[in-house]
Parts: structure tokens; sequence; C-alpha cells
């Protein structure tokens, strides 16, 4: 089994997502903040097993994205591959909430395609990829709606400059922030006409507008590099 893991905001809580190719497929777990006990353990019932490489996570919702990239041993053993992008299929994320059950989960269908490490969701936010390279002309920002048994989602972006591309962000809350989207993107990125790399900064709010920060780096920042914020504290 592959495990990923995130932290929750706020609680401190440790969500997990573990998925394997035999039945249950995929299962989150709640891990209470102290790190001592499995507090919550929900199975997707999925009816095959996804390869979800990354895990959201806001104050109220564990986020992931099934992009019908699928795992299979029996495929193997027939002559096929061990992975396979079922491009007939539509790409969905699922919206779960934080002790949900599978009857609980919510979800989104999006249009088909593949995004292999992306989903940061202190507000949901998407990078969209140049597939076969870790890096990202632009960010997407989706919002979920679900009213009379509809479900919609929205799409806001926020594009780099010409030649510009980013690579992984996380999500940097303001202190004391009361609303899931209040706080700043933060991600490298690189500007391959003049071959420097610089820390871009995005106010979550005002999504597709100027960047607040463009902080010039003294050196390459490769694509694919990415990690943590942590404050001083």
């Amino acid at each position: 089994m592959l495990t990923f893991d995130m932290k929750t905001p706020g609680t401190g809580e440790l969500v997990t997502v573990g998925f394997e190719a035999k039945k249950p497929y995929c299962i989150v777990g709640i891990v209470s903040a102290d790190g001592k006990e499995l507090v919550h353990k929900l199975d997707l019932q999925l009816d095959q097993c996804s390869l979800f490489h990354d895990v959201g996570v806001t104050n109220k919702y564990t986020i992931l994205v099934d992009f019908m990239l699928t795992l299979s041993p029996e495929r193997v053993m027939k002559g096929g591959s061990l992975f396979k992008y079922e491009r007939e299929k539509d790409a969905r994320i699922a919206v779960i909430p934080r002790y949900g059950d599978a009857d609980s989960i919510k979800w989104f269908h999006i249009e088909p395609c593949v995004v292999v490490r992306g989903c940061k969701a202190n507000a949901t936010i998407i990078p969209g990829p140049e597939w076969g390279k870790a890096k990202y002309g632009g960010l997407a920002k989706l919002y979920f709606e679900e009213s009379n048994k509809q479900r919609t989602h929205d799409v806001k972006y926020h594009w780099l400059p010409k030649n510009n591309f980013c690579t992984g962000l996380v999500f940097v809350a303001k202190p004391e922030s009361t609303e899931e989207d209040d706080g700043w993107i933060v991600t490298f990125a690189h500007d391959e006409e003049n071959d420097t790399s610089y820390v871009l900064v995005v106010d979550a709010k005002n999504f597709g507008e100027e960047p607040i920060a463009k902080i010039k780096l003294p050196q390459r920042v490769p694509y694919g590099f990415h990690g943590s914020f942590f404050t001083s504290r």
C-alpha cells in the first residue's frame, strides 16, 4: 500500500490516504494531533484502483482528485501495463467531509486530464501541468457549489508571463484568518528567457490579479522542487 498524508489547518490532525491494487482500493484515515490514535477511517468504496498522488485538506474537508490513472496487476498478467490512463472516463474531484462516510462524498466531474501532483486545498488550489514536465504556466483556483442536488464548479486562473513557469506550491494562511482562502499562494518560478528564478507570492482571495511579490533568487531552482512553509513558532 502507498500512503500520503497532510496535516489539517487548525486542529493539527493528520489526514492519510492509502491506496493499493486490491480491495479496499483507497482508505482515508484521520490521526489525532498527538499521533497516538486513528480517530476515523473511511473506505471510498471505489470499483478500481486509481493513483491518488496528492491530497488536499481544508478546515472541514479532504480533497482527492481521481484522474482515472488506474493501477492493475491483472492488466499486467494479460500483457498490459501496470498503470493506464483511461482517457475515455471522466476525471473527478472528491470533496469529503472530515469525518464523513462514503455516502457523504461529493464528486465533481471535470474534463479528462492528468495532474500527478498539485492538490493544495486551503482554498483548493490546483495547478495545471504541461504533461511530462514538472512545470506549470499558471495556477487554477476551483470553487465548488451544490444547490438543488446540482454540483457545479467554477475556475479562476493566475497566469504567469510568457516563458515563465512555476513548480510545487504551498498555501500560507494569514494569522487569525477565518476563511479558507484568506492567505497567500507561495511557489518557486523560473523565467526561461532571462534564466532567473524567483519566489512568487499570490493573494489567494484576489487570485487573478498581479502577484503581491516576486522575490528574485541568487541561483537556479529546478522544476519539480517543492516543500512546505513553516512559521517561526
